[in-house]
């Protein structure tokens, strides 16, 4: 008598299964898929170790990633994982009532700390809700931990400097003792540059696809490390406004006036990074913003000249030529320009 003997044939075959490779379908991971639709479960089922997850308003994203988190919690006794959104406020904002609406539904006997933000499942599986403010704040959640999955969401409001410094040295590291996986999640910035950008970019406004044509190497090959879904409130079937969320996006457009390929209507409900060119500045008025030329100030008389500098380093160093009449509230640009790989000597010297 072997160990087949004693099992039925149904349990037999599944045996047979896993000597060749083949794993039998979690019925509780069946169960859950019930409530996702397409694109939150190709989400929750991505088992790449690089995941970003580009979607509009209402996408449903968030519902995705909580799968994805709970997702296999009984291969990970007393291991943990993290969600982190742009502040701790937010973190909790987003996905902590979520996360006990998920246990309840299911009947998961997870225990709540309140004060400390752990979901902490039956076999000591924990999820932890955490921000990330500030330089400090990623180091105090991320350095001397070891997690087997990690979220950040909000990757639109983290500052570029902030959320590389985040993920390529304080958290990578912590990924690395069980082979942990990492998703980012977010609507597109207001910038067409930074990590999010260089990662998710390819899923622009057509428009803009002027900037897809300078992608240097390293963010050609930045793109292939990464498994990147985008998706919108339209492949959300469980949106209950009538109409769904197609009537929604045609109501949101009469009502702002926008166009289909208006900026904020682009990045916030389509998911699409566009161009914006009143994101970063104000706005412009020839009558207001130009000068004639051939109408020369005397250099000679009451002027005060300014002249203002950005240091830079990768995006070189820029200059700023300003002068004001002290008679006067007018103020002209008589120079801009940008200068890169310059070192101390000749910044002074410029």
């Amino acid at each position: 008598m072997n160990a087949f003997d004693l099992l039925d044939p149904c349990e037999a075959l599944a045996q047979v299964g896993l000597l060749f490779g083949f794993k039998p379908l979690d019925p509780e991971w069946a169960q859950w898929c019930e409530f996702l639709h397409e694109h939150q479960a190709e989400v929750a089922n991505d088992t790449a170790n690089n995941i970003a997850v580009l979607a509009g308003r209402r996408a449903g994203k968030t519902e995705g990633c909580i799968y994805w988190l709970a997702k296999d919690w009984r291969s990970h006794p007393g291991k943990k994982s993290l969600y982190v959104a742009s502040t701790i406020g937010s973190a909790r904002d987003i996905i902590w009532d979520r996360l006990q609406d998920f246990a309840e539904k299911f009947a998961l006997e997870v225990d709540f700390n309140e004060s400390r933000l752990e979901a902490t499942f039956p076999n000591g599986y924990q999820i932890r809700v955490t921000g990330g403010e500030n330089k400090k704040q990623v180091n105090r959640v991320a350095r001397g931990k070891r997690f087997v999955k990690v979220v950040i969401d909000e990757l639109e409001l983290f500052e570029d400097t902030l959320i590389r410094y985040f993920i390529r040295s304080a958290l990578k590291p912590t990924l690395m003792d069980f082979g942990g996986k990492l998703m980012l999640m977010g609507t597109p910035g207001q910038a067409l540059q930074g990590l999010w950008y260089e990662i998710t970019g390819e899923h622009c406004l057509a428009a803009a696809n002027d900037n897809e044509e300078e992608l240097d190497a390293k963010v050609v090959k930045l793109r292939t490390r990464w498994s990147i879904h985008h998706f919108s409130a339209l492949d959300n079937p469980f949106i209950g406004y009538e109409g769904g969320a197609a009537q929604y996006f045609a109501d949101q457009l009469e009502e702002n006036g926008w166009s289909e390929d208006d900026p904020d209507f682009v990045t916030e409900y389509r998911g699409l990074w566009a161009k914006n060119a009143e994101a970063f500045v104000y706005s412009f008025s020839a009558g207001k913003n130009l000068y004639d030329e051939e109408d020369e100030w005397d250099r000679e008389g009451a002027l005060r000249i300014c002249i203002g500098v950005d240091i830079g380093d990768r995006d070189g160093c820029g200059f700023a030529v300003w002068a004001k009449r002290w008679d006067g509230d007018e103020l002209r640009c008589l120079e801009s320009y940008s200068t890169i790989n310059l070192d101390d000597d000749e910044l002074a010297a410029e």
